[in-house]
């Protein structure tokens, strides 16, 4: 017996070596696709967590809370980083201005205006949610139409992603299951947040959000 335990004490530190550097390389590789996609890792976490909290409500009032703390707490995160990111948005848009490479008329200016789109998205929402936070000088009633003009924005974009889409089915050319099905998720929520008071429930939000932003995360990690 005593011989049998030396032996598996002898075991154990290999053992626990082996685990670590496998916990090493899980985290490593975690770690690259957190800074190549962690937005979408984000939106990945937080969506699920606002529908959980709404079906959680009345059955788990605390763990609901708690999920609703955590949506929240990540959609002020993405916010406060695409304020930093928007000099991106911007380069982005000027590559679909500068560089459009499409030989169709349709697509060209459907990507001439989701650039312009994009851009006014983008801007409107982080006025809106620096004004929010304190740090520009806008009133509330102000800060509220600035935020259904910024999603309006996003809306037009989501309505061209679906018009090329079906541009492209009634052309009989490829299209992209995954963005079709991403955007179809979107278009009600663009619609949704396009409103002064909204339009869906919490749990249409968060399982709307999860079938935009998880199946990409998926597709991303594979």
């Amino acid at each position: 017996m005593t011989g049998e335990k030396s032996k598996d004490q002898k075991k154990n530190p290999i053992s626990i070596y082996q685990r670590l550097h496998r916990a090493k390389i899980c985290l490593k590789h975690f770690s690259a696709n957190q800074g190549r996609i962690g937005d979408l890792m984000l939106s990945s976490t937080g969506y699920p967590a606002t529908l959980l909290s709404a079906l959680l409500a009345t059955r788990a009032p605390g763990l609901s809370g708690n999920l609703k703390s955590l949506s929240a707490a990540i959609s002020d995160y993405r916010m406060f980083w695409r304020v930093f990111h928007t000099p991106a948005t911007i380069e982005w848009a000027l590559d679909l201005l500068l560089d459009n490479k499409q030989s169709d008329g349709l697509l060209r200016w459907s990507d001439y205006i989701q650039a312009v789109s994009g851009v006014g998205y983008q801007v409107l929402e982080d006025v809106a949610y620096l004004a929010m936070k304190g740090v520009l000088p806008i009133s509330s009633a102000r800060q509220a139409d600035i935020w259904v003009v910024s999603c309006l924005f996003w809306l037009v974009h989501v309505a061209l992603e679906l018009l090329k889409a079906a541009y492209f089915r009634i052309s009989k050319k490829p299209v992209n299951s995954l963005n079709l099905l991403v955007n179809l998720a979107w278009a009600p929520l663009t619609v949704h947040w396009s409103t002064y008071t909204g339009l869906f429930e919490p749990q249409w939000v968060g399982l709307l959000g999860s079938i935009a932003c998880v199946p990409r995360l998926i597709a991303a990690l594979r």
